[in-house]
């Protein structure tokens, strides 16, 4: 995942991020954790992947519900990945914390039975999107779930002062998730103006090596 040279400065230094994650999600990152696990669990996932996993929140707080899980992290910040092992050793917590991207994910085909990204996709670039999708669906085993949470504004006035210029409307995520191959696509809102989930599985017949992928390099 390409993060633009404008937020260059929240993903060198880990601590604004966290700070800048709290900041966007309204104070209300416990409900987003919460939201996650509570979408999941009617899945038993035995493996969990985060993608774009950022200093480690969310995979922490999926350990934590599902500590039965293997939970693995990829993100490609260096420094990101180093905070979100320290918090998980903090916590006790065995976690796989990897430097990675979204578009070329280092795992095998069918690795994992559920896969989350949240509040990643919109620091990826538009024609990349596709990319990424493609890769959850490669990783996913047949039947896993796909869980996207993003920003989603809903309203003209929340549109039009949203600072993430990436930001869909929740049909816009659940339309690219549909055309990247996964079925039982459904979405909903996390919280009630800014953020929205989609949540779909992957489908139980093979995929094709280039499903869902763009043109782009």
């Amino acid at each position: 995942m390409n993060h633009d040279t404008a937020r260059d400065d929240v993903f060198t230094w880990p601590r604004l991020y966290d700070w800048a994650s709290r900041l966007c999600t309204c104070g209300r990152h416990a409900r987003v954790y919460a939201t996650a696990a509570d979408l999941l669990a009617a899945h038993a996932p035995a493996s969990i992947l985060d993608v774009g996993s950022g200093t480690g929140a969310l995979a922490i707080a999926l350990r934590h519900r599902f500590p039965a899980s293997d939970v693995l992290g990829i993100e490609p910040g260096g420094p990101m990945v180093a905070r979100a092992r320290a918090k998980a050793a903090r916590d006790g917590l065995d976690i796989d914390f990897r430097q990675g991207y979204g578009q070329q994910l280092p795992l095998d085909d069918d690795a994992v039975d559920a896969v989350t990204i949240s509040l990643a996709l919109h620091h990826v670039a538009e024609g990349q999107v596709p990319d990424v999708l493609a890769e959850a669906r490669r990783v996913l085993r047949p039947g896993g779930v796909l869980l996207v949470i993003e920003f989603a504004p809903s309203g003209r006035v929340v549109r039009l002062v949203s600072p993430h210029p990436h930001g869909h409307a929740l049909t816009e995520y659940a339309d690219h998730v549909r055309r990247a191959g996964f079925v039982g696509v459904r979405a909903g809102r996390v919280t009630s103006r800014m953020l929205g989930y989609v949540c779909a599985l992957a489908p139980t017949v093979p995929a094709r090596a280039d499903a869902g992928k763009s043109d782009h390099p």
